[in-house]
């Protein structure tokens, strides 16, 4: 699977001290702590990582990442 990281995505990981545990927790998408996500027409799926919330959608077989942040600020 190919996986697609949004701009807001790559900055958070960028600013993450432990980035390397979500994008390992990402690549082994679609397996994990997932939740379908009906409220937002950009992401399908939740991915849970400690106190982070990953949004992302799978289309052909392409994982794209629309954003990453905490449980407080994902959801605004």
């Amino acid at each position: 699977m190919e996986i697609r990281y949004s701009k807001q995505a790559i900055r958070y990981l960028k600013k993450m001290p432990d980035s390397e545990v979500v994008v390992r927790k990402i690549k082994q998408l679609p397996s994990g702590n997932t939740k379908k996500f009906m409220n937002n027409p950009k992401a399908t799926h939740r991915l849970r990582v400690g106190g982070i919330r990953i949004l992302f959608r799978i289309e052909n077989k392409i994982i794209e990442v629309y954003k990453i942040g905490t449980r407080g600020d994902i959801y605004k």
